[in-house]
């Protein structure tokens, strides 16, 4: 029964501690929305804050870095002679 009643507690601290985190930061994004739009409002009319456009740019930045890199292995896996490796010699062209 004290094993029971723990558990309850526990439970119902973990479900009352998930409120305030989510109030916190969406107070955290509010603020941080209210000085962009204060001090930078070429920004206007975007939800996101300035450090939420500036982790997305980081994002796709290594998005398109990934992508450029896989497609350099592509070319190099068709074309080897092209990026440093043995290639098909001089036979292969005739």
């Amino acid at each position: 029964m004290k094993y029971l009643a723990g558990a309850a507690l526990l439970a119902a601290m973990l479900g009352l501690s998930t409120q305030p985190t989510l109030a916190q930061t969406r107070l955290d994004h509010d603020v941080q929305k209210m000085w962009d739009d204060t001090f930078h409002p070429e920004q206007r009319g975007d939800p996101r804050t300035n450090w939420e456009r500036s982790r997305d740019a980081d994002r796709y930045a290594y998005e398109r870095e990934r992508r450029r890199d896989y497609e350099r292995a592509e070319w190099c896996r068709y074309h080897p002679g092209s990026c440093g490796g043995p290639g098909y010699g001089s036979y292969y062209g005739r």
